[in-house]
């Protein structure tokens, strides 16, 4: 969205965003962080990024940038660091999601256990979305319903268009987000043990997210030096469009350089 865009170039980062491996036509494969896919990407987006770039996600791009940030480590490549843009932390098991809202709950165990019927039940939202205004408005509303601090900024122009381009976007392929649901719910921690091997890793997280809890991500930080966090205090799953600045400048900290 060109107005985080514009606030990552102020606290002075160059963006490099390349499309999503496997989503949106750019690779017949749906497993957008396999193998020879990944590291295909991974070399056009080293040879631009020049010398240590920092490497970032938001939601379950995170994860993919986690596992871009470890692959490129694996591959002798060095990185700035990795930024976790309301990713939240790695699950540890399956129960962690005990206290998550039913909505989500429901999801991330269908994800895992019933793939199909997950997909499926995105298909059906994908129709009623495409109907027109109506359904679009009752798809954002249904997105938040169980995020009061969210939901109270819908009748704000803006967020309402934000969350209906990111719904749109992710309607483009089911069975991808359902996978990137079912990345969500499993514990990819091994891919960010091999970043902050080598980098620092920030997790950024609004307080009040309700996919994942806040104190999940203190836990991981807590008594670790190369992982830190930003926590945007009265934000949930909005935190990036309600504060791309202070996320830029939290990004470009991970260099140890103050953005002017």
């Amino acid at each position: 969205m060109a107005s985080v865009r514009s606030a990552f170039t102020a606290a002075g980062l160059r963006i490099i965003a390349p499309a999503r491996p496997g989503f949106r036509g750019t690779a017949r494969s749906s497993d957008c962080a396999s193998g020879a896919l990944l590291d295909d990407w991974l070399e056009l987006l080293m040879d631009r990024a020049g010398p240590a770039p920092i490497f970032a996600g938001h939601r379950e791009g995170g994860i993919l940038a986690a596992k871009a940030a470890a692959r490129a480590v694996e591959n002798g490549r060095a990185i700035g660091g990795l930024a976790l843009i309301s990713t939240g932390a790695p699950a540890a098991q399956v129960s962690q999601f005990k206290n998550t809202p039913p909505t989500i709950r429901r999801s991330f165990l269908g994800a895992h256990y019933a793939r199909a019927a997950v997909v499926l039940g995105y298909k059906t939202a994908a129709r009623i979305f495409h109907v027109g205004r109506a359904g679009e408005d009752k798809i954002v509303q249904y997105f938040y319903r169980d995020s009061p601090a969210d939901a109270d900024k819908l009748s704000d122009p803006f967020f309402h268009q934000t969350t209906r381009d990111n719904i749109d976007y992710c309607f483009t392929d089911h069975a991808q987000i359902v996978k990137d649901i079912a990345d969500w719910a499993s514990d990819w921690s091994p891919a960010l043990d091999v970043a902050k091997s080598v980098s620092k890793v920030m997790f950024i997280h609004g307080d009040l997210h309700t996919f994942h809890r806040v104190e999940d991500i203190s836990a991981i930080c807590a008594a670790q030096a190369s992982i830190g966090s930003l926590i945007i205090e009265g934000s949930a799953q909005l935190a990036l469009y309600e504060q791309p600045l202070a996320i830029g400048q939290g990004i470009q900290s991970l260099l140890g350089v103050e953005s002017g």
